[in-house]
């Protein structure tokens, strides 16, 4: 399919995008992309190259992001690849909801710098959706990283997954690392959780790692704690 740019997000209309080493690129780019329906299914893979730009699995402006189940859900793969100030979103729908989209990192070089990295964010509910971490380092030596299993911004943030076997996460400066199994702006958050089996990790008593099952900004609702509402941290 003809590579289309809308707006100022390069997509391939659902074909997998792939990229390897010596690509070089600033551009931000889908593989899935709808402005008005639902972008499923779209998958970008990454095993090398330098990028500057967003990426997102798939996009959507007024649809979901993803679908009811997991293979229906968008998808960003990187094993590789250096990155710098980039948000990474398996899922993004601007006003409607993003379900059960993925984003699998390792191996990325050690002076990348991301900005954020979501497996859903959802204008309105972000459901299932999970980010999994193996391996790189995962640092901003100006601004703080973000860190989201899935994200709500006016809905509910329900069962969607950080799960983190290695990799370094240290700002080394005054900025933090946050990760977050689910966030929610305005409503509840609910069954979230973050997976810890590894890794290197800024800790102590001014720790610039700070790590939540779910969290609620604002007027949502955690249940008053991780344990209420099922959030956890593992």
């Amino acid at each position: 399919k003809e590579s289309l740019i809308v707006g100022t997000i390069w997509h391939t209309n659902g074909d997998e995008i792939q990229f390897g080493a010596g690509i070089s690129t600033d551009k931000d780019f889908a593989s899935a992309f709808n402005s008005n329906g639902d972008a499923t299914g779209g998958k970008v893979t990454i095993g090398g190259g330098e990028f500057l730009g967003d990426i997102y699995g798939g996009f959507s402006g007024s649809g979901v992001a993803g679908g009811d189940i997991a293979d229906n859900g968008n998808k960003v793969i990187i094993n590789g690849g250096k990155f710098e100030d980039t948000v990474v979103y398996g899922g993004y729908s601007v006003y409607g909801n993003a379900k059960h989209n993925e984003v699998v990192i390792s191996n990325v070089d050690e002076n990348s710098t991301f900005y954020a990295i979501y497996g859903g964010f959802a204008g309105v509910n972000a459901e299932g959706n999970t980010v999994t971490i193996s391996d790189g380092t995962f640092r901003n030596d100006y601004d703080d990283v973000y860190i989201y299993g899935g994200r709500s911004v006016s809905g509910d943030a329900e069962g969607n997954t950080v799960t983190i076997s290695g990799g370094e996460f240290d700002t080394g400066s005054s900025a933090f690392v946050y990760i977050y199994g689910g966030y929610a702006d305005s409503v509840a958050v609910e069954s979230n959780t973050v997976i810890i089996s590894g890794g290197e990790f800024d800790v102590g008593s001014f720790s610039s790692v700070k790590i939540y099952g779910g969290y609620a900004n604002g007027s949502g609702d955690a249940g008053g704690g991780a344990a209420d509402k099922g959030n956890k941290v593992i």
